[in-house]
This record gives structure tokens, sequence and C-alpha cells, in this order.
């Protein structure tokens, strides 16, 4: 483009005229506020679509041959049921920390797992993958409404027209000393499988680890347990094996991964 003389406020980038400046008159100035019209819950679903759809297919453009197992969301519910219909509400701005977090259900919409499934088994056959086993990743599970409610939410996100494969339990548990403690913790584990085998999902631990609890509730630092103790977070990792085994037909097994080769407060995520 030929630029003529004259006053002008430019934005100057690299190769895009061709023209010499007067430096002299040049001004620089500093913009304190531009103005800006606030988009419109449709554009900026629209545009977080799309943001989101590059994303998803860069991730299969270098995966989908190599990659046949995947946590296509991590922890989508909150535990609260504001609108009281019986299940945990989606994370949300209302219900969570939108000043540290993004809630992509506020703009996507609660079928947003849907959303994205459908995004990756698209992508995957594109770029000449075998299929995905797609799982939905939640903590907290051992509390029987968190987990009724995620099997409950699946069903709404199929009814939406993709399949989930599986469900992937985080398990961060505790083992307490008091004994009465630790028997409602144990009796909620069965509990969890019994209701994770019952979805006739693939049931995976995605991440397991144990804390030691003593018996005034304080947590004891994994550098500080004595060898009973130690023995004794060894007999509750050994019971959660045994309880996924007899309680998750075969079929439904994905594994088991612990989270760190530390346990409980001391973990570092691999």
């Amino acid at each position: 483009n030929e630029l003529v003389g004259g006053n002008y406020d430019m934005i100057l980038k690299p190769q895009t005229a061709d023209v010499i400046l007067d430096v002299k008159g040049v001004r620089v100035c500093k913009v304190e506020k531009l103005k800006s019209i606030p988009l419109t819950p449709e554009e900026k679903k629209d545009t977080l679509t799309w943001a989101m759809t590059n994303w998803m297919k860069g991730m299969m453009e270098v995966t989908a041959e190599k990659v046949v197992a995947w946590d296509v969301v991590k922890e989508p519910l909150a535990s609260v049921d504001a609108d009281g219909d019986g299940n945990y509400d989606l994370r949300s701005a209302e219900n969570g920390d939108a000043s540290a977090n993004f809630y992509w259900a506020d703009y996507l919409g609660s079928d947003y797992v849907a959303t994205v499934a459908g995004m990756a088994r698209t992508y995957n056959k594109e770029f000449g993958g075998a299929g995905l086993k797609l799982f939905v990743n939640e903590s907290g599970l051992e509390d029987a409404k968190k987990v009724s409610s995620l099997i409950n939410w699946i069903g709404k996100w199929e009814a939406a027209g993709q399949t989930i494969d599986g469900i992937a339990v985080q398990m961060n548990v505790k083992f307490n000393e008091n004994a009465d403690a630790q028997k409602k913790n144990e009796t909620a584990v069965v509990e969890m499988f019994k209701a994770l085998a019952a979805s006739k999902k693939l049931v995976k631990v995605a991440s397991l680890d144990v804390t030691y609890v003593d018996a005034k509730g304080s947590t004891v630092a994994v550098t500080a347990l004595t060898e009973a103790q130690l023995q004794a977070m060894a007999s509750y990792y050994s019971y959660i094996v045994a309880q996924y085994l007899a309680n998750v037909p075969a079929a439904q097994q994905y594994g088991i991964t612990l989270a760190s080769v530390v346990d409980g407060a001391n973990a570092v995520s691999l």
C-alpha cells in the first residue's frame, strides 16, 4: 500500500507497508482504556467451541495412532445440589471460584462433555486412530450421592448422542486409626465399586493414594509413620484392590494406577 503525507493513528506490523517514517513526527501514546462490546452468550459459545475444536484436532493429530484410552473430562461435578433435583450440579462459577478456574459448562452448556467426546472421536478417526476409550474422571466418588450423580449425568450426555466408555476414579483416600471411622471408609469403598459396576461402564482407578489419619484426627506425614502404621496403610491398599477385583466384573476392569511413588499428603503426581 502507498501512504501519503498526513497525520495517522496506526499499528505497525513488520512487512505490511513500504514507507519511510518521519521519526520526528511520531508520538508514542499509552492506551489507558479501550471500549469494547461484550460478547453475547451465543458468541461466547461459538468462539469457545471453535477454540476447543482446534485444540482437539491438534491433540488427535499427534496422538491418534498412539493413545487408545483418554480421560476426556476431569472432575465435572461439584458437591452441590442447588436445584434440588437429586444430582450434584456441574462445576460452575456459581458453585466454584471463577477467579481461579474456567468452567466450560458455563459457556458450552450442560452437554459440553458430549460435545468434546464427539470431537475426540471425529478427529481420532480422521487422523488414523483405531478408536478411543473415553473416560470421565472424577474424585470423591466414595460419596454415594456423587457416584450416582455422575452415572446419571453420563446418561444425559449419552442421550445427547455420544457414548462414554468408562469412569476413571480418583481415589485419594484416608486410612483412619479410629476403627469406627475406618469401617465407614471401607464400606464407602465397597459401595462405590458396586455402584460403578452397576453402571455397566469400564471402571479404572486412575489415581490411588492413601493418607494416614491418627486416632486424634490428625494427618501423619509419611516420613513420620511407624512400621505398624505403614503396615496398616499397606493393608488398606490391599483391601481396596481386593474389593475392586471382587465387585467390578472382569469385563469392566480397566486397571489401577497409583497416584505417586510416595503416599498421601506427600504424594507427587506421576
